[in-house]
């Protein structure tokens, strides 16, 4: 295993840790890490970045190197095979040193200062154990938050545990304390598209507390070859499981049917509201203003 550090834990005061999984993510690893880089949180000196390196047959090491000798607070290891997706983040979360967790996937985004904000609302809001806010929807590869023209969102809703059972309603960014993994255990590893949805679940089902941020934070890439999208009959398998466990109520998994349409982004989300809009462009000019960091210590 291959682990580098370009940080001293003694010096710094690190509030969030954020996990990326990469396996042939070469193309869309260099977008993840200017992301973050440029999150408030990180110019901080407050947000870490860990990198796991799932035996990925692409260059992504060499990418991840690079941005290590310039900005501090970078983790990257390499496994010698391949492993889950959740095997993954339990891995970078036994790693992490802030005591708030968020996943940071390959192709997704964010506005430049929601890690800072979804922060900053776990710390005055000490009953709540995970946060997310709402996202735009692309279909854009590499799209920026500063730069999107994305016109819909997926309108998240406010939490309630009724509402996690019907759906996994906290999308795919959500920020949680890492403490809840001393309470209530890790990611189930041999799940493959399912095993956030089980966990949230897992927690929710033994009191834990969750709370919509109502802002849009997020950017989504609708990747039809994804996990999710891409392992449609796995994810439905996988569904089904997590239901059985959890006792909500659902068809047969011989009652399903495995779609192999695409997905038709027309039926996905909701329009953005006149005023949404304006907002998004008032965020996306702050954004444009803002570039990664450099020369700053190791």
């Amino acid at each position: 295993m291959n682990y580098s550090l370009k940080s001293s834990p003694s010096m710094e005061k690190i509030t969030v840790s954020a996990i990326v999984s990469t396996y042939k993510s070469a193309e869309f690893i260099r977008g993840c890490l200017e992301d973050l880089v440029t999150q408030t949180l990180y110019q901080k000196g407050e947000l870490e970045i860990i990198v796991i390196d799932s035996a990925s047959p692409e260059n992504e090491r060499e990418i991840v190197l690079e941005f290590q000798q310039k900005y501090p607070r970078i983790i990257y290891q390499r496994t010698e095979a391949r492993e889950t997706l959740y095997q993954a983040w339990n891995r970078g979360i036994k790693q992490a040193r802030g005591r708030y967790l968020t996943n940071a996937n390959t192709d997704d985004r964010r506005c430049f200062n929601a890690l800072e904000i979804m922060a900053s609302y776990l710390d005055q809001h000490r009953e709540i154990s995970l946060v997310y806010g709402d996202q735009l929807i692309t279909t854009i590869k590499n799209d920026t938050f500063a730069t999107t023209s994305a016109l819909k969102r997926w309108n998240w809703p406010d939490y309630s545990y009724q509402e996690l059972r019907q759906r996994c309603c906290v999308g795919s960014q959500p920020m949680w304390r890492k403490s809840l993994h001393d309470r209530y255990g890790y990611f189930q590893e041999d799940f493959r598209c399912a095993g956030d949805y089980e966990f949230w679940l897992r927690i929710a089902s033994q009191g834990a507390k969750m709370s919509l941020i109502p802002e849009i934070l997020g950017l989504y890439y609708l990747n039809l070859q994804g996990l999710e999208h891409g392992s449609n009959g796995q994810a439905l398998r996988e569904h089904y499981q997590v239901c059985k466990t959890y006792q909500i109520p659902h068809p047969e998994i011989v009652d399903i049917a495995v779609n192999s349409e695409p997905v038709n982004v027309e039926n996905l989300g909701i329009p953005l509201e006149s005023d949404e809009l304006e907002k998004l462009k008032i965020i996306q000019a702050v954004s444009t203003r803002k570039t990664p960091i450099t020369g700053l210590p190791r």
